[in-house]
């Protein structure tokens, strides 16, 4: 965790668009993370504040870092859950233009609650902000949205999560692209993680869901593992085919009877 340590080893992997949670920016230091992350390479929106550290210092746990230059948009929180959800400093969200900037692709930061997997209060918590994050992503049909995710909790223990991926409503992208979908990998391990651990202490906290029409652009997802040695989560990687996104379909329309005085037509019910 830290944003200076996450931002500095995950620029090393060249990526448009980075979705990070945990990352503890202080308030009051705000600007020189921004002029951190633009001497990276990068410019970076924040959730809102969330907490009070152990000197008083409100703090960021997500963000959303994009390339300099690129834009990136806030979009109108039009439910009270939403709304919540955004304040509770657990969530960002961010429309990015693609392409000749006419098309966008949303992508959301969420930071489930931190003991949520033992504890039942904090596990109706979490599930309560995981819902929100669900429903907010499966509100756009034809807009690719990935929701980039520590939900704190397998995907599976989470109900909300099963709804949505045995509906088909949204997906775990990982499990998607998973050799085997039942057990995808592991993704957190408190004592750092490495390629191929498994057994007591690895469980499988973080993932990527998106909506059906962020699915249908995904050419691979992978976990980088040779940039994880700060890490006691490994960064998970979606790689999308934007020129995908661009194409025309022409579809034939339904022929229509067209109605002339004095003339019947097989398609005239009269």
């Amino acid at each position: 965790s830290g944003i200076g340590g996450t931002a500095t080893q995950a620029t090393k992997v060249s990526a448009d668009v980075f979705a990070w949670q945990e990352v503890d920016a202080k308030t009051r230091m705000l600007k020189e993370t921004r002029s951190m992350l633009y001497d990276l390479g990068y410019s970076i929106d924040m959730g809102e504040a969330a907490s009070l550290t152990a000197d008083d210092s409100a703090v960021h746990r997500v963000g959303i870092a994009v390339q300099k230059g690129v834009p990136s948009y806030g979009l109108h929180l039009n439910n009270p859950e939403v709304a919540a959800l955004a304040k509770s400093g657990r969530w960002v969200e961010r429309a990015l233009p693609v392409q000749k900037g006419d098309r966008y692709v949303i992508v959301a930061s969420f930071y489930g609650i931190s003991g949520a997997s033992g504890d039942p209060t904090l596990s109706r918590l979490n599930e309560r902000l995981i819902k929100a994050a669900l429903l907010r992503a499966a509100q756009f049909n034809t807009t690719p949205y990935l929701l980039c995710a520590d939900l704190n909790t397998n995907p599976q223990a989470s109900s909300a999560c099963r709804t949505a991926f045995e509906a088909g409503i949204l997906a775990d992208l990982p499990a998607d692209w998973a050799t085997d979908a039942q057990n995808p990998t592991g993704t957190f391990r408190r004592e750092g993680v490495y390629r191929g651990m498994n057994g007591a202490g690895v469980t499988r906290i973080d993932t990527v869901i998106g909506n059906g029409a962020a699915r249908s652009l995904v050419t691979a997802v992978d976990y980088d593992w040779d940039n994880s040695a700060l890490f006691d989560h490994v960064p998970i990687k979606v790689t999308l085919a934007l020129d995908q996104f661009a194409q025309t379909v022409w579809r034939e329309a339904t022929p229509a009877g067209i109605r002339i005085e004095g003339h019947r037509f097989a398609t005239d019910p009269h």
